[in-house]
């Protein structure tokens, strides 16, 4: 019988995956912050084995294109900024001393950075995307929705 209940609230993979991939998390909302960190973290044990505690206060929640972008950002526009901004797929994990030291540069800037942290999902993004635009944020939130719907999937309602 419960399984029963739950099967009439669970989506099909596709449908969570659709979801997945336009998920907006508005990170001015300290709930989402949570989320997102959550989401992430799991995602990084998912990627790399290691399960970061989304609590921790020494991971910081990274957005690739800054909230409030300084030079370096040209080539979006505000309304690509806007439309960036709160997608789980512009967020990473990062230190956050290191999130500290590149701000709110640019992508270029930030890839060194990228680079040498400890979390895979941030290190692989250097090689994965050399540049960070909306087709790239699009691509990065459909293979973070595969991921996710293996993460998250429920075997006897699937």
């Amino acid at each position: 019988e419960v399984i029963a209940g739950f099967a009439r609230i669970y989506p099909k993979d596709d449908k969570f995956k659709e979801i997945f991939a336009d998920k907006e998390l508005p990170v001015e909302n300290s709930r989402n912050k949570k989320v997102a960190r959550y989401i992430l973290c799991e995602l990084e044990h998912d990627a790399s084995g290691n399960r970061p505690d989304y609590e921790d206060g020494d991971i910081s929640l990274e957005h690739v294109c800054p909230v409030n972008p300084e030079q370096g950002w040209d080539q979006l526009v505000d309304r690509d900024i806007d439309l960036i901004s709160a997608r789980i797929g512009n967020m990473t994990l990062l230190a956050q001393a290191a999130n500290r030291e590149i701000g709110n540069g640019s992508y270029e800037g930030k890839l060194s950075a990228y680079r040498e942290s400890s979390y895979k999902i941030t290190s692989s993004l250097a090689d994965s995307y050399p540049q960070w635009n909306l087709e790239s944020v699009a691509n990065r939130q459909k293979k973070m929705a595969q991921k996710a719907c293996a993460i998250w999937r429920i075997e006897q309602l699937s």
